[in-house]
């Protein structure tokens, strides 16, 4: 699977959590998230779970090739039946999200695109279950699966802190949105970005990623 602009603002925008802590990335693909996360942090031990072979296997390569390889950990497994030694800090996820349209002959393309290897329902109660109590959860979704991931995030007790709806132009509607949930809740912190104004990058969204790219 190719590097998407959803795992990139997803990396950019988490708030990570305070002195290093442990992080979980579910689905990592390529590792994206995972090294993301490691960039940014110093301290932070990351584990990447990653369900199909070829794209662990890749993810693994990609790991080992970074300055960071020493601190992420990758492991193939379903994140439904894995089981780690403790509890995380934050738990990211750029999950699955077509659910109705058409299958690709690619059977690890579907992995890592439909969701019904991994339901938001599935997702918010993997990361209920392996959360640490003051722990979070932190998605990037399409627009239209905004109130689905609120649902399956109540229906196991997680509470959203942080929501980032995010426009490809300020002429256009949300096309994806940013979620941040945890256990104890509080007042919801709702923000927007625009990524693009008269075809240039805003300044904001610049700001956001620029720290990513070799070029922008």
């Amino acid at each position: 699977m190719k590097v998407g602009t959803d795992g990139v603002l997803l990396g950019a925008w988490v708030a990570l959590p305070d002195e290093g802590g442990a992080v979980l990335d579910i689905g990592t693909g390529t590792g994206l998230l995972a090294l993301m996360v490691a960039q940014r942090s110093a301290e932070s031990r990351i584990v990447a779970v990653e369900i199909e072979p070829q794209a662990a296997e890749q993810a693994a390569a990609n790991v080992a090739a970074s300055r960071w390889s020493e601190r992420v950990e990758v492991v193939c497994a379903d994140v439904r039946d894995y089981s780690p030694s403790g509890t995380f800090d934050l738990i990211v996820s750029n999950p699955p999200y077509f659910s109705a349209s058409l299958h690709s002959p690619d059977a690890a393309r579907n992995l890592a695109r439909h969701s019904d290897t991994l339901s938001l329902g599935a997702l918010a109660s993997a990361a209920v279950r392996m959360l640490s109590p003051r722990g979070r959860l932190a998605v990037v979704l399409p627009a239209d699966s905004e109130r689905p991931m609120r649902m399956a995030a109540i229906g196991v007790g997680l509470h959203v802190l942080r929501c980032c709806r995010v426009r490809t132009s300020s002429a256009k509607q949300p096309k994806r949105v940013l979620m941040e949930f945890g256990k104890v809740g509080d007042s919801e912190q709702q923000s927007q970005l625009v990524m693009m104004h008269q075809g240039a990058p805003t300044e904001e969204y610049k700001a956001l990623v620029g720290d990513f790219y070799l070029n922008f």
